[in-house]
């Protein structure tokens, strides 16, 4: 039986058989990862408290044939600020299912395991719940290659609006931003692509084409302290999230809970 060991995020835990736990695993080398941790829902497990969603933990496991299985198991951060506040626990579990639905299994997943560790510590430590979101879609999506452009037209590479040498842009001062062309389209490639072209897109405003930029472009560290227009902000969360549905061709469950309870406290 051969065992390995890796550093794991805790996605998602589901019970399985009567007493042992499924989860689903984000791991550096191996991408998505589902095993089962056997007698973990018993009370005298050790097992138990390592595997809890947005753990960061540390696991020994063995390989099987359809199902890997955890040996042990070692806390390396717990998130429990995460499960403590209503919000944020909502934000944490979308996270975790967006990471599911694009992290491939089986495959090198560093860079995806970095940006999803940090996004949980800055839920944790108090970071704008909105703001972070947004910047964990758009790293997201630009690591898993769907990454929408906010500079430069994904079409023509004209410059759009906000970016040296911009263009005048078109609707008032607003650019276009189509998921199905992978971002913002200059007003000519708009105009060559019409109605069949451009569904399911919106407009955005300046403060929102340029609040994508700084997120795509900021150090983790600089999240906490970026202050967007609240309505850049909203602009912004439909665009990621028409791009979202367009690469997952669904829109995340998750999604919606976060919307229903983000301003509880």
């Amino acid at each position: 039986m051969a065992l390995y060991k890796t550093e794991a995020i805790v996605l998602k835990a589901e019970d399985f058989g009567e007493s042992h736990r499924l989860v689903t695993l984000l791991t550096p080398a191996r991408g998505l990862v589902r095993a089962v941790a056997k007698g973990a829902r018993r009370p005298t497990s050790r097992l138990a408290g390592a595997l809890l969603p947005f753990t960061h933990a540390r696991l020994l496991l063995w390989q099987g044939r359809s199902l890997d299985g955890i040996s042990q198991a070692e806390v390396r951060q717990s998130f429990r600020a995460l499960r403590e506040d209503l919000p944020r626990m909502a934000g944490a579990l979308y996270t975790c299912e967006v990471m599911g639905e694009l992290v491939p299994e089986m495959e090198e997943s560093a860079a995806a395991f970095r940006l999803h560790r940090t996004a949980l510590g800055l839920l944790a430590v108090g970071a704008r719940t909105d703001v972070t979101l947004r910047y964990f879609e758009l790293q997201l999506l630009r690591l898993a290659g769907f990454g929408p452009r906010f500079d430069r037209c994904p079409a023509c590479d004209t410059p759009v609006l906000g970016a040296p040498g911009e263009s005048a842009g078109v609707g008032g001062g607003r650019t276009y931003f189509s998921p199905a062309a992978g971002g913002c389209l200059c007003p000519a490639c708009l105009g060559r692509a019409g109605d069949a072209g451009t569904g399911g897109g919106l407009w955005l405003g300046a403060a929102a084409v340029g609040a994508a930029r700084g997120l795509l472009n900021c150090r983790p560290r600089a999240v906490p302290a970026l202050r967007f227009p609240a309505v850049a902000l909203a602009e912004l969360g439909a665009a990621t999230d028409a791009c979202l549905r367009h690469v997952l061709e669904k829109r995340p469950r998750s999604l919606a809970f976060w919307e229903t309870v983000r301003g509880y406290s």
